[in-house]
C-alpha cells in the first residue's frame, strides 16, 4: 500500500496488502502479531494455542489426513492413495 512521503512523493508501506490482512486476522484471534522467524517447535506451539482458542482440538484430532508434499510425484501419490482408500 502506498503512503505519501514528507516531500509529497509516494513511498511504499513496509507491509503488502496480503501481509496487512494476515496481521489484521491474527489480531482478531490473539490480539498479538504473527509468529515471524521462529523455530518450528515455537510455531507448532502457537498453532496448538490457536486450535485451543477456536475449540478445534477434537475436530482436528478426528480428521483422517494424508499430507503429500514435495516437488515431484504428488499427483501420482494422490491417485495411488485414492485407489487404496
Amino acid at each position: 500500500m502506498a503512503e505519501e512521503g514528507d516531500n509529497g512523493s509516494l513511498k511504499s508501506s513496509p507491509l503488502t496488502p496480503y501481509e496487512e490482512a494476515l496481521e489484521a486476522l491474527s489480531s482478531l484471534i490473539t490480539k498479538r502479531t504473527r509468529v515471524g522467524d521462529v523455530n518450528m517447535e515455537e510455531r507448532f506451539s502457537v498453532l496448538f494455542e490457536y486450535l485451543k482458542m477456536l475449540e478445534l482440538e477434537e475436530a482436528i484430532s478426528n480428521l483422517k489426513v494424508i499430507h503429500v508434499a514435495g516437488t515431484k510425484g504428488k499427483v501420482l501419490s494422490l491417485i495411488f492413495n485414492r485407489w487404496l482408500l
